[in-house]
Order: structure tokens, then sequence, then C-alpha cells
């Protein structure tokens, strides 16, 4: 299938991908990581070149695993690497927690939604920022760590922001 990770979209939408697409993409990201989470996987490596999205379908998907931690509950357990998106606590050799796949996932999605670093673009809805937000808090104690809880959060704010959902298509490079 066509797919492609967020830095192409950005080339495509320099100025942040349709918010509309955006929230769904994100939610679909987030049921992806609930899943890891639920199985104990912290991704450790998440940034826009490890995030595929299919505009068929709006399918979200988390790629190269190199930093991958299986089994993230065992003592011992530690982080292998680190990028730009890496959330603060893994430089200071924190035990790894689903909080800081979140970090990584809401510093990806300002870039999705055209903005740079923690900073979004103005155009964004005031409850979808806030949203947003929640997930670049620099302590993890008081960040969103909870992926599935998120997604529920998210598909109501989808709701509120763009109304009933309704499918539209995403188009990249006159193709879906």
């Amino acid at each position: 299938e066509d797919s492609y990770d967020l830095y192409s979209v950005r080339e495509h939408f320099p100025n942040g991908l349709e918010h509309h697409h955006a929230g769904w993409v994100f939610q679909r990201l987030l049921s992806a990581l609930g899943y890891l989470h639920v199985k104990k996987v912290i991704h450790g490596g998440i940034e826009p070149g490890n995030i595929m999205i299919t505009p068929k379908n709006h399918n979200g998907l988390l790629v190269d695993f190199t930093f991958a931690i299986a089994d993230a509950n065992k003592p011992g357990s530690k982080y292998f690497g680190m990028n730009d998106y890496s959330a603060p606590e893994i430089k200071k050799g924190a035990k790894p927690h689903p909080a800081s796949d979140m970090y990584s996932l809401g510093l990806s999605m300002v870039y999705l939604f055209g903005g740079k670093g923690k900073k979004l673009p103005k155009s964004v809805d005031p409850r979808l920022a806030k949203f947003i937000e929640s997930f670049l808090k620099d302590n993890p104690k008081t960040r969103k760590s909870d992926a599935w809880q998120a997604w529920h959060e998210l598909k109501d704010i989808r709701k509120k922001v763009f109304g009933p959902h309704k499918f539209i298509e995403l188009v990249i490079d006159g193709g879906s």
C-alpha cells in the first residue's frame, strides 16, 4: 500500500496536515501504542520517520522497533537510544515507561499538525491543543501515560471539534 512517513507528509503539506486528518491519524496511532503498552512493550524510538500513514484509510503505523523494549516491566530494563523526539527522562536514565512513548508521540503530532518543537500552530482548536499539550509535560508523572484512555478522550474531542464521524479522503500526490 502507498504509505508515507510524517516527514514526507510535511513535504506535501508544509503547513501541516489538515487537522481533521491529523486528528484521525493521531487516534489510530494511540490504538497502536495502546496495544504495545498492554503487551508491556515500549517502542522507545517514536519520531516522524518511524510513523507511517496510509492515506486511503488514515491508518497510522509505528515502524522501526530498533529501540523497542520488550517486557519493559522486567527488572533492569532500560532504553537503548535517543532521538530528537525522546522524552526528557530518557537522557536521565529513567526506567522505561509508557509516558515516554506518549511524549514522543505528542511531539510527532505537533509536527504533523504543522508546529515545531512543542509549539502548535495557533490554528489548532484550543481543545485539541490542550489535549496534545498534555503529552508534552516534562515530568512523566504529570504527562498522559495511558494510550487507551487518551484514545477515548481524543475520540470525544474530535467529535466536538469536527462533528460526527465522517470519512474524508486524504489525497497525497494526486492519488489516495
